[in-house]
């Protein structure tokens, strides 16, 4: 399992985060709020710290005994306002409609479209291949039921 992650470009001491996608790698859920706290190496690594419901706490991936200061630093900053930035997790409805989209044959217009074609044109190829002619409907010879 993935317990650290190499970033370059900042010197922030904890990053808050949320998982735009599954990564079964680390164990982490699309959606799911996970910490970023830097190594006391200062070389760019940060541990990934997630949530416990069981034990209701956060984990450190971090080979130091518990708590460690990346708790510390992590419950420091819970207690500060966040805004997501341009994500929002798919809530159960939204995924149950996009599926319903994706494989019910009523949303499927431009198919259901080509189907109606198809069976239309079969409709009209076999009403004139078994069409009566105008004088045995005359004779009364026979009446078509609807």
């Amino acid at each position: 399992m993935i317990q650290t992650i190499k970033i370059e470009y900042t010197e922030a001491q904890t990053i808050r985060c949320v998982a735009r996608h599954d990564i079964p790698e680390a164990n982490i859920k699309e959606g799911q709020g996970i910490y970023l706290t830097r190594s006391s190496k200062n070389d760019g690594t940060y541990y990934i710290a997630t949530w416990n419901y069981a034990e209701m706490r956060w984990d450190c991936r971090c080979p130091a005994t518990k708590p460690c200061r990346h708790n510390k630093l992590i419950s420091v900053d819970c207690s500060k306002p966040h805004s997501l930035q341009g994500f929002k997790p798919a809530s159960k409805a939204e995924k149950f409609a996009a599926l319903v989209q994706k494989y019910d044959v009523r949303y499927q217009a431009p198919a259901v479209e080509k189907v109606l074609a198809q069976a239309e044109q079969v409709a009209r190829e076999a009403d004139e291949k078994y069409r009566v002619s105008p004088e045995l409907r005359k004779a009364g010879a026979f009446s078509i039921l609807r």
